[in-house]
């Protein structure tokens, strides 16, 4: 059995062999939620593809990697300093109920005029999550040598570093 795609997205055509060569239609009933997706990957893939509707590779780099990078030494920076005066316990938490609200804000404004594809904000969502990993093990656990770093509040942060870009995404997305 080979599947051909029809003239829509709902719609496939079923070419089957056996005793008799026919041809049957069978409508598939896609979620619109996969229907959204489907057609935002295909609105990145042309963007990719053609690179007059594209959005600039500076603002790609800029938007992952230097968006990423700044809200990570920002977050390191704010650590270094409270370190002197916090408890070590108490630190991820402070950190996080801070920084939390400063890194919605930034990327609501950052992202909130722009019209970019559910997939755009997927690559900044793992971008940025993996600067943070990266950079964590780099200037924390091997720069510093810290054991057991890995507590409930750092792994919530990289939950929260994936997260916040995906749902700006999913809330400004056009």
């Amino acid at each position: 059995m080979v599947f051909i795609p029809g003239h829509s997205i709902n719609q496939w055509s079923c070419h089957c062999t056996g005793i008799k060569n026919f041809r049957i239609r069978v409508r598939l009933q896609v979620p619109t939620i996969c229907r959204k997706i489907l057609s935002d990957i295909a609105i990145y893939w042309k963007m990719m593809k053609y690179p007059k509707i594209s959005p600039k590779k500076s603002s790609l780099i800029t938007d992952t990697v230097g968006l990423g990078l700044l809200l990570w030494f920002i977050g390191w920076c704010a650590s270094l300093v409270l370190f002197l005066f916090v408890p070590a316990d108490l630190l991820g938490w402070i950190l996080f109920v801070i920084f939390t609200p400063l890194t919605i804000g930034i990327t609501v404004l950052w992202f909130r005029k722009r019209a970019l594809p559910l997939t755009y904000y997927l690559t900044v969502a793992l971008v940025w999550t993996f600067i943070a990993i990266l950079f964590d093990y780099l200037f924390i656990v091997k720069l510093f040598s810290v054991s057991g770093y890995y507590h409930p509040t750092v792994i919530l942060y990289y939950a929260e570093t994936f997260l916040i870009p995906m749902l700006t995404g999913v809330k400004y997305h056009r």
